[in-house]
């Protein structure tokens, strides 16, 4: 009885340590500035979403986070430390894919030897920011909003087009990646695009499918880091919904961002970063 016991205290421990404190700044453990991967499973397969530095007290600061499983590793081994936990700092999407515009509660579960087990559930702030601390590093961790507790966005005046963006990476089939709208000039701007397929779908009655709209995206490389030079980008369609054509190979700005006009949302398209 007292081993059960120790067992049941140990895991409370653990899920207290993942509930952010009122007032508390959420920190890591041994891994200040340390570069991470970032890894998401969507579509039934895991790929690199990002590579990036955690700042200096270890906090991981990442936007758009989709629901779903994701997991962070260490970019480099020799960066292992005793003790090393993370921290972080994450603006989800809902269940839709909308950016998250109130408080909502995000129920964190992790991969307990392929039993999905649930951890503790956390209330993002008003602009949808949810912090934690004491992570582990490698452990697979689900992030899950219900759909009952979706974003609004309504487009009342008919001034900004709503849209909804899919992705296919390699293995994996089509998931939502954002759902969002076009600025006032006919512009949607996304970031952290990684070398993947897209499609694009307008809601209902904002558009009709064959009214073109600019992409302005900033892209990550292919190791999922940051561009930090003009990188040469190469677009692809798909004309019958099969066989790729190029369209036109372009070079992105000194931060990765590159701009593509008369985007049609009936097409399906494929964005290669040069490595």
């Amino acid at each position: 009885m007292k081993k059960k016991i120790g067992i049941v205290f140990a895991l409370f421990a653990c899920v207290a340590l993942l509930i952010p404190q009122a007032g508390q700044a959420v920190s890591g453990t041994n891994m200040s500035r340390t570069k991470v991967k970032l890894s998401a499973k969507q579509g039934g397969e895991w790929f690199v979403a990002m590579t990036k530095r955690t700042d200096a007290k270890g906090v991981l600061e990442v936007e758009n986070v989709l629901n779903g499983w994701t997991k962070v590793e260490l970019e480099d081994d020799d960066d292992a430390a005793a003790g090393q936990t993370f921290a972080v700092k994450l603006k989800m999407l809902d269940a839709s894919g909308r950016p998250v515009d109130g408080k909502t509660d995000v129920d964190l579960y992790y991969n307990a030897s392929g039993t999905k087990t649930y951890v503790t559930t956390i209330e993002t702030d008003s602009d949808g920011w949810l912090e934690s601390s004491s992570l582990n590093l490698g452990v697979e961790y689900y992030l899950d909003i219900d759909e009952d507790d979706g974003s609004s966005m309504s487009n009342k005046h008919g001034t900004k087009p709503r849209i909804k963006i899919y992705e296919k990476i390699n293995g994996s089939d089509w998931f939502r990646v954002l759902y969002n709208r076009l600025d006032l000039n006919g512009i949607l701007e996304v970031e952290d695009v990684i070398s993947a397929k897209y499609k694009f779908k307008y809601v209902r009655d904002d558009r009709t499918a064959l009214t073109p709209f600019t992409l302005k995206m900033r892209l990550r490389d292919e190791d999922g880091e940051k561009i930090t030079e003009k990188t040469k980008v190469t677009l692809y369609a798909y004309p019958d919904g099969k066989n790729k054509v190029m369209v036109g190979e372009m070079m992105t700005d000194e931060k990765g961002w590159v701009t593509v006009p008369g985007v049609l949302t009936q097409m399906k398209f494929k964005v290669r970063v040069s490595s």
